[in-house]
């Protein structure tokens, strides 16, 4: 059979299959060249037809006859209705429901082999516009999809698809797409490369091959699991590979960047919001038919401006910026409950921890860096070590913040062996803490503001997350030191006037410190140096979370400033102190049922006091009346010192329970033992050995005249002055002589400001300007008296410190109550006396 040419028109054909139903119109068509006794030769064919009421160009060749037919030409579709393929993609998936419009402008090559087996080739452009498919409960819009390349389809004639073969360049803009677990909104995928795989007969990914360029950006996407919810954006820009093994799993390797530009994830035990989540590096999957997909990955992982709420622990953290280098990976039986390992070192920088309640800032961070960090599921981490530069805990004013009263600075903490299990309990082998600087305040109700905690209202998911009941957050350390220039300083404002202390240096070492059980015994080992020359040590155990702490702890406190304790003594025994140094060693213990018992052994050396109210050791004493000043001299030894010893025993939760009472009956025993010797006054001068000048003033005469055998002549000052000259040091060398003569005697150094220092700090400096009146000089500023006697306090310290860089033992050298002496006659001054 043949003929040379056929030309047809106007001719309708109706392919009525139920899986493809088609009604062809035949606009115009030509064949020449059809012979059927030369079946390899090509039979030329034009034709434009519809199909379903839409335009098919095609123009090209056939062979018909040929044991396996081919055809191949150029064709040309234009807007032809997706709608019309429904029951076609039934073969591939359930009730799918596509609605759209292919264009397509490609080389067309279609051919029948032997074996019954159809193979599509087409190169060219191809696009869908509005594409739009519902299945089920998913949705998926594409408003824009084009390729520019190659595609090869080959199927069986039964319809059955075995094979695809891709190369070329697909763009889809606009991507929106809605499922029960995941919705995309607005996202573009840019795939360039080649891509092959078979399918088999249950219609699963076979004989994968890619080696590819992908695109991706998710403006905004939802994924939904029982357990956790993320939201956010998406983006990528990596090669692709993937092949299939041996075992028939599929695996895919690419490198390149992952980006989440924001990313909002809420777990059960914490909730991540962060603003941008890179990966730069290599990122590796595995799937195997009917087992859940394997991810892995190595590369550099950057994350800013983000926090975690960490639901368990009730606390927000805030981080700048972290990064970390590693590898992980990602398994499991199902997408719920993953398998996950990792290990990573990295930095971070700009960290802050606050209270999820609200409230502000807790502690910030300057940076911290890690060692081996490892993660081995969602809720466990191990490092080997971390270490946290520019630690603070900030102090503030509101009075709703738990800090209220309480900061801290470290510039390093180095942690070694952390373990968090489960977010529920966090293990660490040792903390070593170097230059901490803490300031802790008591309120002037007496109380600890910082320590009350973090009361808060969980929210209803929480509450549900964890059964109506907030799980505890446990913790333990082996071993915690503290080093270096570490420094502690305590202001108390339940006192007056306020009492300031400080311990710098110090040294700090505390084992076993763990809140698991209200049992927990914690060794204590404490070293420092209080104030300018007093040393304080401290060893023992306490039970830190013990209800109240229980504690078992020796005390040794050498050389401390008696009149630095005056807000204390004023408070509960009535009397402010003048002068003195102590020495104390104190033995404390605490147990688990709230019995204090103590021992205090102390020395007082050169004691003086002055009475601020009526008190006197009544009732307390067996009916003994006196004065605690007068009890002081009848107490004193030999050389102006005082032996005492006060045991305590009692139930701290008593209500009749106060140290004033102890105090005063430990006094009041001392008195009837008889200890009545005391030096009397002897009022000459040691350097001149006359009496002194007629006219010159004492500020500290009281002190003098009770305390001293000696006066010496007062070291006179300028104004304002709280450095020694080359001639008040020589000065003070003489007297340096006088006490290394007597190594058995002790120097009273007093540091006075009087008005002359006031004038000046008040700038009135010119004669001509009118001079303060004696009400301003009797009474100034609460900030100017505070600067005038902090200037008496160094100008005391000034001569101190210089005598003991002459040898003198700083335990010879007591000081007297800083003052401000408003009297007219008062000079700027150091007193001394022996």
């Amino acid at each position: 059979m043949g003929f040379h040419a056929v030309q047809l028109q106007n001719i309708r054909i109706f392919y009525d299959v139920p899986s493809l139903p088609l009604q062809i119109k035949i606009k115009n068509a030509e064949i020449s060249g059809l012979e059927s006794w030369n079946p390899n030769d090509k039979t030329n064919i034009k034709f434009k037809m519809s199909v379903n009421g839409h335009d098919i160009d095609f123009s090209g060749s056939s062979t018909p006859f040929s044991r396996s037919p081919l055809i191949k030409g150029n064709m040309q579709i234009d807007e032809f209705d997706l709608a019309h393929i429904q029951p076609l993609l039934d073969t591939f998936a359930r009730n799918p429901v596509p609605s759209g419009y292919y264009k397509a402008d490609a080389e067309v090559t279609l051919r029948l082999s032997e074996k019954n087996r159809v193979n599509l080739n087409i190169n060219g452009d191809m696009s869908l516009d509005d594409f739009v498919l519902r299945q089920n409960d998913l949705t998926l819009k594409i408003p824009s999809l084009k390729w520019n390349g190659t595609i090869g389809i080959g199927s069986e004639l039964s319809g059955s698809l075995t094979n695809i073969e891709t190369d070329g360049k697909l763009t889809a803009q606009k991507i929106n797409l809605h499922q029960a677990a995941l919705q995309l909104k607005n996202s573009e995928i840019l795939w360039q490369g080649p891509f092959s795989c078979n399918l088999g007969k249950d219609k699963s990914l076979q004989d994968v091959k890619a080696n590819s360029s992908l695109r991706i950006d998710v403006p905004e996407f939802v994924f939904n699991t029982d357990t956790a919810e993320f939201t956010g954006g998406f983006e990528t820009d990596a090669t692709i590979k993937t092949a299939q093994s041996e075992n028939k799993a599929i695996s895919t390797h690419a490198k390149g960047m992952y980006r989440f530009k924001s990313l909002q994830a809420v777990l059960p035990d914490m909730t991540i919001n962060q603003q941008d989540i890179t990966w730069d590096g290599t990122f590796a999957s595995e799937y195997e038919h009917d087992r859940a997909p394997h991810f892995s990955g190595n590369g550099i992982f950057r994350a800013a401006n983000g926090n975690i709420k960490l639901v368990t622990p009730g606390y927000i953290l805030k981080q700048k910026l972290f990064q970390a280098e590693g590898e992980f990976s990602i398994s499991g039986k199902n997408t719920d409950s993953p398998v996950v390992r990792a290990e990573f070192q990295g930095s971070a920088e700009k960290i802050s921890l606050a209270s999820s309640a609200g409230r502000k800032e807790t502690a910030a961070l300057d940076s911290f860096s890690f060692k081996k960090f490892s993660l081995t599921d969602l809720h466990t981490f191990k490092s080997d070590t971390f270490r946290l530069s520019g630690l603070q805990f900030p102090d503030t004013k509101a009075e709703n913040n738990p800090n209220n009263g309480f900061s801290a600075a470290v510039q390093e903490i180095v942690l070694q062996n952390c373990l968090l299990k489960k977010m529920q309990h966090l293990s660490i082998d040792s903390v070593d803490v170097r230059e901490a600087k803490i300031n802790l305040k008591r309120s002037k109700d007496g109380t600890f503001p910082f320590v009350k905690g973090y009361p808060e209202e969980s929210s209803e998911k929480e509450k549900q997350s964890t059964g109506g009941k907030k799980k505890k957050f446990t913790y333990g350390i082996d071993t915690i030191k503290v080093d270096g220039d570490s420094s502690f300083v305590f202001h108390d404002s339940s006192v007056k006037p306020a009492f300031t202390a400080s311990l710098s240096p110090f040294s700090l070492t505390l084992d076993n410190y763990t809140n698991k059980s209200h049992d927990t015994v914690s060794e204590l080992s404490l070293e420092g140096k209080t104030g300018r020359h007093a040393t304080l040590a401290a060893e023992g155990i306490i039970s830190p979370f013990a209800d109240p702490v229980a504690m078992d702890l020796h005390i040794d406190l050498k050389e401390y400033d008696l009149t630095a304790l005056s807000p204390y003594t004023g408070k509960n025994i009535g009397y402010g102190i003048e002068s003195g140094q102590l020495n104390a060693d104190i033995t404390w213990e605490i147990t688990d049922n709230n019995q204090l018992d103590a021992l205090f052994d102390l020395l007082l050396v050169k004691p003086e006091v002055r009475k601020l109210g009526k008190n006197t050791i009544g009732g307390e004493t067996e009916g003994l009346k006196i004065s605690l000043d007068r009890g002081l001299d009848l107490l004193r030894n030999d050389r102006g010192n005082v032996e005492i010893t006060v045991p305590v025993s009692n139930d701290i939760n008593d209500p009749a329970f106060h140290f004033r009472h102890i105090f005063w009956q430990a006094f009041g025993n001392a008195l009837q033992r008889g200890a009545v010797s005391y030096f009397a006054p002897i009022g000459v001068s040691v350097l001149t050995g006359t009496a002194l000048p007629a006219g010159a003033f004492w500020a500290a005469s009281k002190v003098f005249s009770k305390l001293t055998a000696f006066r010496i002549d007062p070291l006179y000052l300028e104004p304002l002055q709280k450095e020694l000259t080359h001639e008040q040091k020589k000065r003070i060398a003489s007297i340096s002589e006088l006490l290394q003569e007597r190594p058995e005697v002790e120097l009273m150094i007093c540091g006075i400001s009087a008005p002359e220092d006031l004038r000046m700090l008040r700038g009135k400096k010119n004669e001509n300007q009118p001079q303060p009146s004696a009400a301003e000089i009797a009474s100034p500023g609460q900030e100017e008296l505070l600067q005038l006697v902090d200037l008496s306090t160094k100008r005391s310290d000034a001569v101190k410190q210089y005598l003991i860089s002459e040898g003198i033992e700083s335990r010879r050298l007591i000081k007297c109550r800083p003052q401000y002496v408003p009297d007219k006659d008062a000079v700027p001054a150091v007193e001394m006396g022996i």
